[in-house]
């Protein structure tokens, strides 16, 4: 009988468990959007105008172009 109660933890536990992992991924990507958005208006406040954003954009693609092939 013992063994049958462990046996149903051990089940029920391994049905919950993919849940799980689930609930803290989608808690990662809360977490990191939140950081995203956090910076985005911490960094706007330096930008202050489109034009900036636009050049830092400019910037970072001609960076990934420029050295995508060196791996």
């Amino acid at each position: 009988m013992r063994k049958a109660k462990l046996l149903w933890k051990f089940i029920l536990w391994m049905l919950l468990v993919p849940f799980l992992a689930v609930f803290v991924l989608f808690l990662e990507l809360f977490i990191f959007l939140l950081n995203a958005i956090i910076n985005f208006e911490f960094h706007w406040e330096e930008i202050d105008s489109f034009n900036g954003m636009k050049e830092e954009w400019r910037c970072a693609i001609s960076y990934l172009k420029r050295n995508w092939n060196e791996d």
